[in-house]
């Protein structure tokens, strides 16, 4: 193996472990067929090493082999939490860090035990923080711990956060591959820090502020296709935490 197969092989098998029969999970590509559905880490190292050079993303959960679409309801499966943190000057209107070792600095101070990955995406950090045993989504109530889960580890980073965090809390979010790279940056995105941190879904939700799940159906971008519904749940979120920012908002 060389070493962009060791590195995209490492992190998938740390992200994902075993993959359950009839499950799988699936990479996202900026060219070419977009959508890999992968049944084996191996398939998905494969398709991450032909794409390297690449815009490539991997899916946060897991879907039932029956399934070709990526959306919130196909998911069967997730890992675990995760966080955006966007880095320098966006020109959208956000504030973000304005070097990476600031990022990483607030990750290592304001996020300590909670964090198992950090990832550098090329343009900022991903930052993941585990499960100890996947969260299946057999039942309703285990799909809203799930949404309750990642909308919640959002909104306390958020709260400690002096920038802006991208409110990427939908279940079918895809986020980038390590050892692939990004294009508009001209970074390959890299595995920074990893740790054996781990928590169960219910030590989460007791440990973070409790938080409302909407009702609204939401769907993940699919091929360049605008989420309307995600849009509108993430300035709610917002004018749920930002008084100012709620004066302002029209839905």
């Amino acid at each position: 193996m060389g070493k962009t197969d060791d590195t995209i092989k490492e992190f998938l098998t740390s992200f994902y472990g075993e993959l359950p029969e009839g499950e799988r999970f699936c990479l996202w590509r900026a060219k070419g067929s977009r959508h890999v559905w992968c049944e084996t880490i191996e398939q998905g190292v494969k398709a991450g090493v032909r794409s390297e050079k690449e815009d490539t993303y991997f899916s946060m959960g897991l879907y039932p082999k029956r399934i070709s679409k990526r959306t919130k309801d196909n998911v069967s499966c997730i890992f675990g939490v995760w966080l955006d943190v966007d880095v320098g000057d966006k020109d959208n209107g956000k504030s973000y860090f304005p070097t990476m070792e600031k990022a990483i600095e607030w990750v290592y101070d304001s996020l300590a035990g909670m964090w198992t990955h950090i990832v550098h995406s090329g343009g900022g950090l991903h930052v993941y923080l585990m499960f100890d045993e996947p969260l299946f989504l057999a039942e309703d109530e285990d799909r809203l711990a799930a949404e309750k889960a990642v909308k919640a580890y959002h909104r306390w980073a958020d709260a400690a956060c002096p920038y802006d965090l991208d409110p990427i809390i939908d279940l079918s979010r895809i986020m980038r591959l390590p050892g692939t790279m990004n294009k508009r940056a001209g970074e390959r995105c890299h595995l920074v820090d990893t740790c054996e941190t781990e928590t169960s879904v219910s030590n989460l939700l007791e440990k973070l502020p409790s938080v409302s799940i909407s009702e609204s159906r939401q769907v993940a971008a699919i091929d360049g296709e605008v989420d309307l519904e995600f849009l509108k749940s993430s300035i709610r979120m917002m004018c749920e935490v930002d008084a100012t920012f709620a004066s302002t908002a029209i839905l």
